[in-house]
């Protein structure tokens, strides 16, 4: 005579057994019971558990990609400024300090950010002080950190095409600048200086100096008395602000530029990037 079957038996031998998808490996059901209430559940198999786990970090990996791509969108890296970084910056002769703490700078970028100090890069034109800007932007973003690269002309027409109803308000644009973890302002002084020009970027740096967030300035100098011209292009209310953090770096190579045009009428080919 058979031994009548339990009610968990019963429950077991009624639910259908399903097969992994992957080995084929047979899943019984199995009855359990949770505050009183009895249900029946079928296990996962190691493969399915290993093939969730690979999906979660296809969609963990997709979901970096898309946050990378978000935030170089916004980093203002456009143009030739795509190509600044420290990989195919080439050192010459008057850009080694320069280069020197860019690289620890955005090596050890944790620590600057806890005190809030940036730093100006000061030069003639082509000398290289927007590309280590640029470099500095490029490997933050790569370690997920929030940074902005913003040529001051562009950006104060970008300001005032917003008072025609059109993209961005500048309330917007002025929220971003303040709160982005690190701010280039590039080619500071080639724009048009106006008191209102003075108000808007001391706007910027004061919050940016109250709020202990690194920003790196770069001005063209043809001459000596590079302090004095960022106190012409800024005012000296944001100058002083930015001496107190932010260190000052003279280049004293010659345009980058004019050196590939005086390669190329002597018949010579650019040379390689280090």
């Amino acid at each position: 005579m058979k031994k009548p079957k339990t009610q968990e038996e019963s429950a077991n031998s009624s639910s259908a057994v399903e097969t992994c998808p992957y080995c084929g490996r047979e899943k019984h059901p199995r009855t359990m019971e949770l505050l009183g209430i009895k249900f029946t559940v079928t296990p996962s198999c190691q493969c399915e558990i290993d093939a969730f786990e690979r999906k979660m970090d296809l969609l963990k990996n997709r979901q970096k990609r898309d946050a990378h791509k978000r935030m170089l969108s916004r980093s203002g890296l456009n143009g030739n400024a795509e190509e600044y970084t420290f990989e195919n910056f080439e050192p010459r002769a008057g850009t080694e300090a320069a280069l020197s703490f860019a690289r620890n700078f955005a090596r050890d970028f944790k620590s600057y950010s806890e005190s809030g100090k940036g730093f100006v890069l000061i030069g003639p034109y082509g000398c290289g002080k927007s590309h280590l800007a640029g470099a500095v932007v490029h490997q933050l973003i790569n370690r997920e950190i929030t940074a902005s690269f913003r040529p001051v002309p562009e950006l104060l027409k970008r300001v005032r095409a917003s008072y025609n109803g059109s993209g961005e308000t500048e309330a917007q644009l002025l929220d971003f600048l303040q709160k982005v973890q690190c701010l280039v302002l590039d080619d500071v002084g080639a724009h048009k200086q106006t008191e209102w020009a003075e108000e808007f970027l001391y706007t910027v740096i004061d919050h940016r100096y109250r709020y202990r967030l690194p920003t790196i300035i770069t001005g063209n100098d043809t001459g000596s008395g590079g302090e004095v011209k960022l106190i012409s292009a800024l005012g000296e209310r944001a100058v002083d602000r930015i001496l107190e953090r932010n260190t000052i770096i003279e280049l004293t190579a010659q345009s980058y530029r004019r050196e590939i045009a005086r390669r190329r009428m002597r018949g010579q080919n650019k040379p390689e990037r280090g």
